[in-house]
């Protein structure tokens, strides 16, 4: 779903466990924040079947332009935090 969504628009890449890592390409904060926003919004509407049950999935993503005064380990770290953040904040959000 999030190489369908993404299409050409960024590169997706597994960061951990349950984290992914999206690098838009020739995008700023705004626009991204856009698309996350519709991606999220899709996958609330899912439902996954699992035995008897249905499941449903939420998404919380960290968003920051890339700062390259400050480089790249910088800005995954800021976006980390982000993260964090939306995740102690209740989860299924986009913290820009």
């Amino acid at each position: 779903m999030f190489k369908e969504h993404i299409g050409s628009k960024g590169t997706i890449s597994r960061w951990g466990g349950e984290e992914f890592l999206f690098a838009f390409h020739n995008m700023n904060g705004d626009e991204a924040l856009l698309l996350l926003n519709d991606l999220n919004r899709k996958i609330k509407k899912m439902e996954i079947p699992y035995g008897e049950k249905t499941v449903k999935v939420t998404m919380t993503f960290g968003l920051s332009e890339f700062d390259f005064e400050q480089g790249i380990d910088y800005s995954v770290n800021d976006v980390d935090k982000k993260l964090y953040q939306g995740k102690e904040a209740g989860r299924d959000r986009t913290i820009y």
